[in-house]
């Protein structure tokens, strides 16, 4: 599989799937976000605010996998991976989603730098893990007064959403060769992850 589009693929094409999928993992976080309230509730301003970070995010994502490809100068990509990774951050690393932005962190060092030693990429995902297990302890997300049956749902969704902002993170920070080559070294996520991104698989 390829973490990367290719230069056949269309900009327009890798742009429109990237929007398409914040659009779905936007609403996937407020979903979730609902399930693990204790008191839910619904709000138009509070949904759409969501979706349109995350669509961000994917967005960022989605530019910074065609900008590698496909520019010819090592500072614009350069520029660009800083940019996305800012963006991304940002997006999926803002109240009340802070508590695990250093798991995510951690987990896109283990899943992207392909270039780095299993052992040091182990020890990262490890790390992850711990910290994503911690996250789960803090205020921000209470999960004690729920029904059983939304706790297992809850730690679910939590599970793919660290893992999936783990891999929109890696792009950004995963190496890759000069322009022009089909194939960059990086991390494999489901491929249903891949394809809504606008990647290859």
């Amino acid at each position: 599989m390829r973490l990367f589009s290719t230069p056949t693929r269309s900009t327009a094409v890798t742009l429109t799937r990237g929007v398409l999928a914040g659009v779905v993992l936007g609403a996937a976080y407020r979903g979730w976000m609902r399930l693990v309230a204790s008191n839910p509730s619904f709000s138009w301003e509070g949904t759409v605010f969501i979706v349109f970070a995350v669509t961000g995010v994917t967005l960022a994502a989605s530019v910074c996998a065609q900008v590698r490809l496909s520019a010819r100068r090592r500072w614009v990509r350069g520029s660009v991976r800083v940019l996305a990774a800012a963006l991304i951050l940002l997006g999926l690393g803002g109240p009340p989603a802070t508590v695990t932005v250093p798991a995510f962190v951690l987990g896109a060092l283990a899943w992207g730098r392909r270039s780095w030693s299993d052992r040091v990429r182990r020890r990262l995902a490890m790390a992850a893990v711990v910290l994503a297990i911690a996250a789960l302890f803090s205020p921000v997300i209470e999960l004690g007064a729920l029904p059983l049956w939304r706790q297992m749902a809850a730690l679910a969704g939590y599970g793919a959403l660290i893992a999936i902002s783990s891999w929109l993170f890696a792009i950004p920070l995963a190496g890759g060769p000069p322009a022009g080559t089909s194939r960059v070294p990086g991390a494999t996520p489901p491929t249903a992850v891949l394809a809504s991104a606008g990647c290859e698989a």
